[in-house]
């Protein structure tokens, strides 16, 4: 399908398009990406699943009501994030997705991280096809489907989806290239749909290279870097958005199309903030959200302390975290990756519960045995400084981060010293005895 430019006007929701040469079609795609499993809204109120929900309905009804189609989709990284998530191996997700009453998604990195047997189960519990072209274990397809062709009303909507091979880690796992996977697929999805979409989860510069490098695709809706599009790109006439992250907003497509002519006559992206105001919370889904959350609140609704400021993840929450691990088991030094926070904390009262927010991978601990040369390699431009004269230095820090170091520096096992703890087991009982988190000296 071509993308054309004409003139245009927005009228309750919808885009109308004058001479075209026919009844246009008009389809509107809601979209997230990246929730990260937040059921509830954060501590400064945004998001939460139960106003997504609603507002994936309302605008359902309205849209219908006046004749157009509604897609309702997902990017991807559905897991991972939550106390929910955590404890109940990110599978409340799909029964609240199921309310919530998605059409399609696509698999994240994270729907990887507790093994592809549990994958195998998001699959299941899914009532939506996921899909993912490019991943297969010996050969084995991992997702429902490759590819899918969804009927809205007269349109046929042709979507393939994408994973990323960043952060996975599985000996069986093959990722075969995005453009492959798209170059196989294409010219089949072009003969059974009006409308082409990759659902992708590799992040806005794969999309940027997937539009650039193939053929054929009218839209990418993106993930991964939890990028925030306030407006669409435009590559070689592919349409790419992205939505942020944490269900704190629902990307809006609105699409005028002539399928008879294969073309997309317009668009008009906007980006809605959740809670939606004056909305209230979809009931189906505020069950299934209260049922979940319910389970967890007793133990990780509980105050161990106090933080007098906002702390943001990759700078102050970042070196404290790594602090209480080296105090714990006296290392010359600790350290986080960048990234290995999910998310800030705010000024307040701290719960349990924030901890499993801010380290919710499972990560454990691990002691890696480093050369002064190594050290500064991780750590220098951190300004940390090496003191006393060693030959080696003990760093602490978590096992993921661990894993690439071990590779990256090639140690043999004997430097390398594995913790079956939480990594942040540690965190909370530090703060539960001292009622705060470490000052950085």
């Amino acid at each position: 399908m071509r993308l054309i430019c004409c003139w245009w006007v927005v009228f309750s929701g919808l885009i109308a398009i004058t001479g075209s040469g026919g009844e246009p079609s008009h389809l509107t795609i809601l979209y997230t990406n990246d929730v990260h499993a937040r059921l509830l809204p954060d501590k400064e109120g945004r998001g939460g699943w139960a106003n997504i929900a609603a507002y994936f309905k309302s605008i359902k009804q309205e849209v219908e009501s006046e004749g157009g189609e509604v897609l309702i989709l997902d990017g991807g990284d559905m897991i991972q994030g939550t106390v929910v998530s955590s404890v109940f191996q990110g599978e409340p997700i799909f029964e609240v997705m199921n309310a919530a009453g998605y059409d399609a998604a696509v698999l994240g990195n994270h729907e990887f991280d507790l093994g592809l047997d549990q994958t195998d189960k998001f699959v299941r519990l899914a009532e939506f096809p996921i899909l993912a072209a490019n991943v297969r274990q010996n050969g084995r397809l991992i997702a429902d489907a490759e590819t899918l062709i969804l009927k809205a009303g007269s349109l046929r909507i042709g979507l393939i989806g994408l994973a990323t091979n960043q952060w996975v880690y599985g000996e069986t796992l093959e990722f075969e290239s995005p453009s492959s996977a798209i170059d196989r697929n294409i010219v089949r999805l072009e003969k059974e749909a009006d409308l082409i979409i990759a659902m992708s989860h590799l992040g806005l510069e794969g999309d940027r290279e997937l539009a650039a490098d193939t053929d054929g695709l009218d839209l990418i809706l993106g993930a991964h870097t939890h990028t925030l599009m306030e407006t669409p790109e435009e590559i070689d006439r592919t349409l790419i958005v992205q939505a942020g992250a944490f269900g704190q907003h629902v990307g809006r497509l609105d699409l005028t199309l002539n399928s008879e002519k294969d073309e997309i006559l317009d668009y008009h992206w906007i980006l809605v903030s959740i809670p939606v105001q004056n909305l209230p919370p979809d009931p189906e889904t505020k069950k299934v959200v209260d049922h979940w959350e319910g389970k967890v609140a007793v133990e990780m609704n509980v105050v161990i302390g106090q933080s007098e400021k906002f702390l943001q993840r990759d700078k102050e929450l970042r070196a404290m975290v790594a602090r209480i691990w080296m105090e714990a088991y006296q290392t010359d030094f600790g350290w986080q990756n960048p990234g290995a926070n999910m998310q800030d904390l705010s000024a307040g009262p701290i719960e349990v519960r924030d901890f499993y927010e801010i380290l919710p991978w499972g990560n454990t601990l691990v002691i890696l045995d480093l050369t002064p040369a190594q050290i500064r390699d991780i750590l220098e431009a951190e300004e940390f400084q090496i003191g006393e004269k060693k030959t080696i230095y003990t760093l602490i820090t978590n096992s993921f981060a661990a894993r690439e170091l071990v590779e990256r520096f090639e140690l043999t096992e004997d430097s390398v010293h594995r913790i079956p703890v939480q990594a942040r087991d540690f965190v909370i009982a530090y703060v539960r005895k001292y009622g705060r988190l470490p000052g950085i000296d």
